[in-house]
C-alpha cells in the first residue's frame, strides 16, 4: 500500500515537473518568436519598381490606429520622368518634375495565420486588406520650345493587397482602381501633346505594385 502511494506520488510529480516544462519551452518558444512581446506597429516601406514610371516615395504605415485590424497608412514622394516608357517626353527632350502624397485607412481581413493556434496573431498588420485611399498630385511637364505645363490631380483610390510581415521585414503586394480629377495650366502645342501623349484626360485611374521596408518600434 505505501508502496502504491508513493508511486503515485511519483507518477503526481513527474506529471506536474513535464506539464511545467512544457509550458515554459513553449513560453520560450513564443517568446523567441516575438509574440509576448508588444508587436512593432510601424513600418516604413519603398517601392523599388517605382521608379520605372518615375515614383520615388516612401510609404509610412501604422498599425492599429483606429482598431486592432485597422491601420493609416500614407505615401509620399517626387515625382520624375519615367526611367522607362517615357514617351512623348524622351522624344521631345522634355522633362517632368513634382511631387505626390496619399493617405488612407488599411483595412485587414480574412483567415489569419497564428503562432500558437487560436492564441495569437502573427502581426496585426499581416494578411489581405482593402484600402480606399485619397490622393493629390502636382506635376510640371517642362519643354525648351515651350512654356511650361502644370498638372494637379485629385483621385479616390481603392485598392486591395495582401502584406507579410517575417522578421520585421515586409513585404506587399498591392492593385487598385478609381477615379481621378485632373486640371491643366498651360498653353500652346505643348499641352495639347501632354494630355494627348499621357491621356490623363482619361477619368479612371489605375495602379499596383510591391513594396518593400522594415519594422519599427
Amino acid at each position: 500500500m505505501v508502496n502504491s502511494v508513493k508511486l503515485l506520488l511519483f507518477a503526481f510529480v513527474v506529471c506536474i515537473g513535464f506539464g511545467k516544462t512544457t509550458l515554459f519551452a513553449q513560453t520560450q518558444a513564443a517568446t523567441a518568436a516575438g509574440v509576448e512581446q508588444k508587436p512593432r506597429l510601424n513600418a516604413f516601406k519603398t517601392a523599388p519598381l517605382g521608379p520605372m514610371v518615375g515614383n520615388w516615395g516612401i510609404t509610412y504605415e501604422r498599425g492599429q490606429v483606429f482598431k486592432d485590424h485597422i491601420s493609416l497608412e500614407v505615401n509620399v514622394g517626387y515625382k520624375s520622368a519615367p526611367l522607362l516608357f517615357g514617351g512623348l517626353l524622351n522624344d521631345a527632350g522634355a522633362g517632368m518634375s513634382g511631387f505626390y502624397i496619399n493617405a488612407g485607412p488599411k483595412i485587414y481581413f480574412g483567415k489569419q495565420e497564428f503562432y500558437i493556434p487560436g492564441m495569437v496573431r502573427t502581426h496585426p498588420m499581416f494578411g489581405w486588406y482593402f484600402k480606399p485611399e485619397v490622393g493629390v498630385r502636382h506635376i510640371a511637364y517642362s519643354s525648351d520650345s515651350s512654356s511650361d505645363v502644370k498638372s494637379t490631380a485629385a483621385r479616390l483610390v481603392f485598392n486591395i493587397g495582401k502584406q507579410w510581415i517575417s522578421n520585421n521585414f515586409v513585404f506587399e503586394l498591392y492593385t487598385g482602381v478609381g477615379y481621378a480629377y485632373r486640371n491643366y495650366q498651360g498653353e500652346g502645342d505643348f499641352l495639347e501633346e501632354v494630355k494627348d501623349e499621357i491621356n490623363e484626360n482619361f477619368p479612371i485611374t489605375a495602379q499596383g505594385g510591391i513594396r518593400l521596408g522594415f519594422l519599427s518600434k
